[in-house]
Parts: structure tokens; sequence; C-alpha cells
């Protein structure tokens, strides 16, 4: 029984230990929000279109298979193929922009840090 009430107090002081880091992380990034936002929305646009993929690939292989060869379906199969490629492209481009935009808001966020604390120390006397 006290080894429940030993195990709930740390979580309680890891949860406690984790909200300054998360404060300390949101004050670094004061300057790039916008840019944090947006690389968000990039990475959520990428995982969509990767997403995607599946879907074209199924209906590419319903179209050929549940028809007959023609020059309609073999038009309707060029254009699963060409979802396929574009949902590729799609998470391609949205996820090295994001990685592009991540590593400057992280290096925003480090040079933001290190003028504070060399503020801090040329202010020291």
């Amino acid at each position: 029984m006290a080894k429940k009430k030993i195990k709930k107090s740390n979580r309680r002081k890891k949860i406690k230990s984790f909200s300054p880091l998360i404060s300390g992380a949101w004050a670094s990034v004061s300057g790039d929000r916008l840019r944090l936002s947006l690389f968000i929305v990039f990475f959520i646009v990428a995982y969509v279109f990767d997403l995607l993929v599946p879907w074209a690939v199924g209906y590419t292989l319903r179209v050929f298979v549940e028809n007959k060869s023609t020059h309609d379906v073999f038009i309707q199969g060029l254009i699963g193929i060409g979802f396929v490629a574009l949902f590729r492209l799609g998470n391609t481009l949205f996820h090295h922009l994001a990685r592009w935009i991540q590593v400057q808001v992280a290096y925003g966020a480090r040079f933001n840090v290190m003028s504070k604390v060399f503020e801090t120390l040329n202010d020291f006397p």
C-alpha cells in the first residue's frame, strides 16, 4: 500500500518537473512562434499526404481489377498512378520544408537562450 503512494507522489513530481521544461521551451521560441506553427502545420500536411497514398494505390488496383482492359480504364489507371505520384511528391515536399523550418526554429531558440545568458553575464558586476 505504501509503495503505491510513493509511486503516485513520484509521478506528480515528474509532472511538476516537466512543466518548467515546456514553459522554458515556449519562452525560447518567443520570436519564432509563427514559424513553429508553420512547422507543425507542414508536418501535418505531409503526413496527410502520406496517409492518402494507400488510398490512391487501392483506387488504381480496383480500376484495373474490376474493369476490362479498355482505353477508358487505362486513363483511369493513369489518373490513379498520378495521384500516387502527387501524394508522394507532396509528402516529400512538405516534409523537407518542415524539417528546414524546424532547423531554423531550433537555431533561433538556441540563439535566443544564449543571448539571454550572455546578457545576464554582462549585467553581472
